[in-house]
């Protein structure tokens, strides 16, 4: 089970317009994409630059839907560059739509609980969980950390567990698509 763990969409939304090979973000609607996301926070651009903007988008980072719309996944901006320019951490296409998602750190921690009682839900007899959780979001909740493990520990009860903290986070959606994006929670349940 795969989600973006607790983001939720705004208003803001628009065109991917230029993009520099894979992971480059570099017009949005046809505004240089770091001014584009500094105006949709209220944010001075200046702010954003380097790895600054990696730490100011773990609560607010960008999301693209899949082809049904079914799910959106995160792309995480990863670095504001010099040339107003947005290093992502996942590929991103011209021309398809991004939008600025949002969370509050009380919303990231506790959906790693109730993402994990959703997995429940959809398994009979549990026996082990293997709870990947995205290392950006670890250092965007900081030292609340703790919160996490006992959320989890709450919510798998008797079913050991294993977390880990990674950078790009893969999963499966119900009707059998993988994904891949950043900031996520992809959660597994073994039966026993």
């Amino acid at each position: 089970m795969s989600t973006p763990g607790a983001y939720r969409e705004t208003g803001d939304v628009g065109i991917v317009t230029k993009v520099i090979g894979d992971r480059t973000l570099a017009e949005i609607d046809g505004v240089p994409a770091l001014e584009k996301y500094a105006d949709w926070r209220h944010l001075d651009v200046d702010n954003l630059r380097g790895s600054a903007l990696l730490a100011q988008s773990v609560v607010s980072p960008l999301g693209v839907k899949d082809r049904l719309g079914d799910l959106t996944a995160i792309r995480h901006p990863m670095s504001g560059n010099a040339d107003n320019t947005i290093g992502l951490g996942n590929k991103v296409a011209e021309a398809t739509a991004v939008i600025r998602m949002e969370a509050t750190v009380d919303e990231l921690i506790d959906s790693t609980g109730s993402t994990l009682r959703d997995l429940q839900g959809k398994m009979s007899n549990p026996g082990a969980y293997l709870l990947v959780h995205c290392g950006g979001r670890r250092a965007g909740i900081g030292d609340r950390i703790g919160e996490v493990a006992e959320q989890l520990k709450d919510a798998a009860g008797d079913v050991p567990f294993l977390t880990e903290f990674t950078f790009g986070e893969y999963g499966q959606v119900e009707d059998d698509r993988n994904t891949c994006g950043g900031l996520m929670l992809s959660f597994v349940g073994l039966s026993r």
